[in-house]
């Protein structure tokens, strides 16, 4: 009897780490998961977001901001944090379905002071 082998080949729809994200932040109808370009999580960023209504909050250690009672409608959402660009992302909100918001800040660019001489008068 000769074996044959067999390959699996699993699918799945839309980016594996999303789902990951989703489970690392409490449920709610509404969650924005803020981290850095590599995917690491950052913690007391601020987040807020307008449109339908106006809210705010920030992250705790797992990246994670949530919200309920969250109205439909289109919301413009605005991240900032220390020594990262602020962020800025549209979104729509679906009555009776939850949303996930990623936002990936990236490292603020430090400029350095231009050096000082002092003169000889």
């Amino acid at each position: 009897m000769t074996m044959i082998p067999t390959i699996l080949l699993l699918l799945t729809t839309g980016d594996p780490q999303i789902g990951t994200a989703r489970a690392m932040c409490p449920a709610a109808s509404l969650q924005i998961r803020v981290t850095d370009r590599i995917g690491r999580p950052l913690k007391s960023a601020r987040v807020k977001f307008d449109g339908a209504s106006h809210r705010e909050g920030r992250t705790d250690a797992a990246g994670c901001a949530t919200f309920n009672k969250v109205r439909a409608g289109k919301y413009l959402l605005h991240v900032e944090r220390n020594a990262f660009i602020a962020f800025e992302k549209e979104f729509t909100v679906v009555s009776g379905r939850p949303s996930f918001v990623p936002a990936a800040l990236s490292t603020a660019v430090r400029t350095p002071a231009p050096a000082v001489r002092a003169s000889r008068d």
